[in-house]
């Protein structure tokens, strides 16, 4: 949703977006520290939705990095994966997290992630608008977008995805399993859900001179009373 305010001077225009739409890459890791492939494959897939430039060996050592990123031991997950050996020994070094990010540019830091994946290129997206943190992982299926329903399931066809995005809101999830005809219950129940509590809130300032000032911040409900968990001016 968005919205804008003509003031003498400087003109508003705000944007709330559902960060229960997304992706939460910390679902990547179970809370017992082991990866959690469901949410793997999920990712997996997402990359393949946007038709992103990388072979099946890159994304799988990409995957292995942030498994390690996240988990809370200092072993390398497979060849693919990073600890702090491969973090120290670059020209700027720094150390491996081993818990979640806080923020989804972190992914920016972690072996094996090109910018392009993230920002995108002329020729695809990149998976910035559709990852997020701090969700707890179930996606909210009444606003994720047409290429999050998608990563979903292998089985999730165009027409299970229009069938669900054409019946929304929905008020359980049983009520959207009725319209996913190519996948059962059992496969997505737990990924899904149809409340939010997470929300990004982004102001952007427009001045007389031309010069933009943008507010970004995340709003967490979950406790029931709202509260900012992150905020950045730039």
């Amino acid at each position: 949703a968005a919205s804008s305010a003509f003031l003498d001077g400087p003109v508003f225009v705000g944007e709330i977006t559902d960060e229960c739409s997304k992706i939460d890459i910390n679902s990547l890791v179970k809370e017992d520290g082991e990866p959690n492939n469901i949410r793997i494959e999920q990712l997996k897939r997402l990359f393949g939705i946007l038709n992103i430039d990388i072979t099946e060996d890159e994304i799988n050592d990409l995957i292995d990095a942030i498994i390690d990123w996240l988990d809370p031991d200092g072993e390398p997950t497979d060849l693919g994966g990073a600890e702090d050996d491969f973090y120290q020994a670059l020209d700027r070094p720094y150390v491996c997290k081993n818990r979640n990010m806080d923020t989804i540019e972190e992914i920016l830091l972690v072996k094996g992630m090109k910018k392009e994946y993230f920002y995108g290129t002329k020729d695809y997206e990149g998976i910035s608008k559709y990852i997020t943190v701090g969700t707890g992982g179930k996606i909210n299926i009444n606003t994720a977008s047409k290429e999050v329903l998608m990563s979903l399931s292998d089985d999730i066809d165009d027409a299970d995805v229009e069938d669900i995005m054409d019946h929304r809101p929905y008020k359980s999830i049983e009520d959207a399993n009725k319209e996913m005809h190519s996948v059962t219950s059992s496969q997505v129940d737990d990924l899904i859900t149809v409340k939010s509590k997470r929300f990004k809130v982004e102001v952007t300032a427009s001045m007389p001179s031309g010069a933009n000032l943008v507010l970004t911040a995340i709003i967490d409900r979950s406790s029931g009373t709202p509260k900012v968990v992150y905020y950045k001016i730039h």
